[in-house]
């Protein structure tokens, strides 16, 4: 394996679900780059969300935002941003009339801001996992703005059930549907992914997918996994995700992905 980067999601691969990221995990991704290799967040965040944690490991050579949406080189201490795809107009309008029939937190994201009409438990949970508030609106007054995401939160598995569901129809394959955790449901342009952003900023180094390692835990890491030379996924990752990585490692609580990349160093990590 000829691996030059390293692609992190970051909660459930590296963050806790207190959003606490280990000593262990810092040292090892340290490690990594002390090899000469690149470190990429890629994450379903946004930057200004994943931005505290990339700096927490030392800094990282890029970003992926939005579960792809949005590609930041980090040339510079800020992230430059080097390409993004946002979702339909007419789409966007679309979901939310959904939002508005559902009793579910709903938000948006434009770039670095996020932004809801109703207040309720999901939008307290979104405000400590982003480490932000989002901007309470009302989306009448923003036609034609450019989402990169939208996510609803559901309380229950049901819940979360119904509204895929719901989104799928409303959605009419124009964008693609996506759990970020049990109870997310990410809706993001046709076509994007983790891996889609991580081969763009990949590209302007002269690497592909196949010369990168990824880590990850949910749905929307599944891409980037199954499409880079060594793809791990955690012990929380859904079952059929795990059968097809090329390894699988510990669970979060356990220092999985720092389990994996000190293997990897050592040069004893095997695929299947």
């Amino acid at each position: 394996m000829n691996i030059r980067a390293l692609a992190l999601d970051l909660d459930g691969t590296l963050l806790t679900g207190e959003y606490k990221m280990s000593d262990r995990t810092i040292a090892a991704v340290s490690a990594f780059r002390a090899s000469g290799r690149a470190v990429v967040v890629a994450t379903g965040r946004a930057r200004r969300s994943g931005l505290p944690w990339a700096r927490r490991l030392g800094g990282v050579s890029a970003m992926v935002c939005h579960n792809g949406a949005a590609v930041y080189d980090f040339a510079d201490d800020d992230g430059r941003l080097i390409a993004d795809t946002v979702l339909p107009v007419d789409l966007v309008s679309r979901v939310i009339a959904l939002s508005r029939r559902l009793d579910l937190h709903f938000h948006t994201f434009a770039g670095d801001d996020w932004y809801f009409e109703r207040w309720g438990p999901g939008t307290a949970l979104y405000e400590a996992r982003s480490g932000f508030a989002g901007n309470p609106v009302n989306f009448d007054t923003l036609p034609g703005m450019r989402f990169h995401k939208a996510i609803f939160i559901a309380s229950t598995n049901a819940e979360l059930k119904e509204v895929t569901e719901a989104a799928r129809d409303v959605c009419a394959g124009e964008a693609t549907l996506v759990s970020s955790g049990s109870r997310f449901l990410e809706i993001v342009p046709r076509g994007v992914s983790k891996a889609t952003g991580l081969a763009t900023w990949l590209a302007t180094r002269g690497l592909t997918l196949a010369d990168a390692m990824a880590i990850g835990d949910a749905d929307n890491d599944r891409e980037m996994i199954l499409e880079t030379g060594l793809g791990v996924a955690m012990a929380e990752a859904p079952a059929d995700l795990r059968t097809s990585a090329a390894y699988v490692t510990g669970g979060v609580d356990e220092d999985g992905a720092a389990d994996a990349i000190e293997r990897f160093l050592a040069g004893t990590i095997t695929s299947g």
